[in-house]
């Protein structure tokens, strides 16, 4: 039995050219022209923020709030809030186990040497060298400066002593550089920055 032709569909003009492919309807008027938006202007600016309620900036809402500076809060936990009551009084610790004596940050329950669980809070020098850094160039809120340098310092305590923050002066950073810890007090919040030691 011989099979006929296949079928084309309907609503489409048959199959042609060299690469066959569905042709185009056939249109009976020109189409419409494209919408375009508007370009951005000052009767742009009170446009509804809430179409429902009919909301507008400038009539319901108010003039726009002061930039503040932003801080990052610290929320502590069980092991770290006894670190950050010792940055809010300005002194920098570390956790030392009352077993074998090791030092060790970030705080933990645990020691890792000797899994002992009794420990206590020991004041270090606050000087350390240069571990590695970032420098973010994204500004994450309108207050904030760019670019923005975040340090990861060695303490001179131990090798495993690692503590991070920003970097206060600008320096020409490489991996040793020595610094010291500067404690940043903004809107009732004490941070831990890190600024370079001079030679």
């Amino acid at each position: 039995m011989r099979r006929g032709a296949a079928r084309q569909h309907p609503r489409r003009l048959p199959l042609r050219g060299v690469r066959p492919w569905h042709q185009p309807h056939r249109r009976s008027r020109l189409p419409a022209p494209r919408r375009r938006r508007r370009p951005p202007g000052p009767e742009r600016a009170d446009r509804p923020v809430h179409r429902p309620a009919g909301l507008r900036p400038r009539r319901n809402l108010g003039p726009r709030p002061p930039e503040r500076p932003v801080i990052v809060r610290p929320e502590p936990d069980r092991d770290s809030r006894p670190w950050w009551d010792a940055v809010r009084r300005h002194e920098l610790t570390v956790q030392r186990c009352d077993a074998c004596g090791r030092l060790r940050f970030p705080a933990r329950a645990v020691c890792n040497a000797c899994r002992s669980r009794e420990a206590s809070w020991t004041p270090v020098s606050g000087r350390g060298r240069v571990y590695s850094w970032i420098v973010n160039h994204q500004r994450f809120a309108p207050s904030m400066t760019e670019p923005l340098t975040i340090l990861a310092v060695r303490l001179d305590e131990g090798d495993d002593l690692l503590m991070y923050g920003n970097l206060t002066e600008p320096a020409e950073l490489c991996e040793g550089l020595p610094v010291e810890a500067v404690f940043t007090d903004h809107d009732g919040e004490t941070l831990v920055n890190w600024r370079p030691l001079p030679g």
